[in-house]
C-alpha cells in the first residue's frame, strides 16, 4: 500500500511538470540551429535561485518544482539525438532568465539572457517519432535568446530529407520492416502527399509504382522511393 501511494505521488509530481498553463502562445521558431541545443545540455547548472523564482513565478508554481523543470532541461532527459539534430523545433517561450553563469564564470551584462521555452509535441508534427517527448505532450529547452525567433526557418528545415540516423524521411511517411517480407508504415507527416494519397499508419507496403518491394530491405526500398 506504501508502494502505491509513493508512486501515485510520483505520478502527480512527473505529470505536473508538463500540464503547466502556458500563457503565452506566440509560436517561437529555432533561428540558430547550431547552437539551439547548446545550452540546455546543461542548463540546469547555469541559473541561481534568483531565475529560479522567475520560472516559479510565470508557472505558477513552486520554486522546488521549478527546479525539477530545470532539471528536466537536461539533454539525458530529451528525446533522443536531440543535440545536433538536423531538424528544427516549434515552441512557446515561458520566461526571461537574465544572466546565468558557468562554473565561476558569470554572464550578467544587460544582453546576456537565457530563454526557459517549451516544445509541445502537438506543434511538432514534421518530427521524426524519436524526436518527440515520450510522455506524448512536450519537453522544456533553455537556449540563448539569440537563437529563437518568431520567423520560421526555411521550410525543408522543418521537413528533413536525412535524419542522424541516416532514414529517409522526404517521402512524406516514415516506415519499417514488418516481419520478412514487407513494410509497414510508422508515422505519416501532416499535410504531406502521402498524407493526401491516404496512407495511414500500420498500412503495409508490398508494391510501389508496380514494383514489387516484397523482401527488400529498408534502404532497399527507400531507393524505390
Amino acid at each position: 500500500m506504501i508502494r502505491l501511494n509513493l508512486l501515485f505521488i510520483f505520478l502527480l509530481i512527473v505529470n505536473s511538470l508538463f500540464s503547466q498553463e502556458i500563457k503565452d502562445k506566440t509560436k517561437y521558431y529555432v533561428n540558430d540551429i547550431e547552437n539551439f541545443n547548446n545550452y540546455s545540455s546543461n542548463g540546469w547548472s547555469l541559473l541561481e535561485d534568483k531565475q529560479l523564482k522567475v520560472i516559479a513565478k510565470a508557472l505558477n508554481i513552486k520554486t522546488d518544482e521549478a527546479e525539477k523543470i530545470i532539471t528536466s532541461t537536461s539533454f539525458y532527459n530529451h528525446p533522443k539525438n536531440k543535440k545536433n539534430t538536423d531538424v528544427a523545433y516549434i515552441m512557446y517561450k515561458i520566461c526571461e532568465l537574465n544572466g546565468f553563469k558557468n562554473g565561476n564564470f558569470k554572464y550578467d551584462r544587460a544582453d546576456d539572457i537565457l530563454y526557459l521555452m517549451y516544445v509541445p509535441n502537438d506543434l511538432n508534427s514534421h518530427l521524426p517519432s524519436d524526436k518527440l517527448a515520450e510522455n506524448g505532450k512536450g519537453f522544456f529547452q533553455i537556449t540563448r535568446k539569440e537563437s529563437v525567433s518568431t520567423t520560421p526557418l526555411a521550410a525543408d528545415y522543418y521537413k528533413p530529407s536525412v535524419s542522424l540516423k541516416n532514414e529517409n524521411y522526404s517521402f512524406g511517411f516514415i516506415f519499417g520492416a514488418k516481419g520478412a517480407d514487407s513494410l509497414v508504415v510508422l508515422k505519416v507527416i501532416k499535410s504531406s502527399p502521402a498524407e493526401k494519397a491516404g496512407l495511414k499508419i500500420n498500412d503495409i507496403i508490398t508494391e510501389y509504382n508496380g514494383q514489387n518491394i516484397r523482401y527488400k530491405s529498408r534502404p532497399e526500398a527507400a531507393k524505390n522511393f
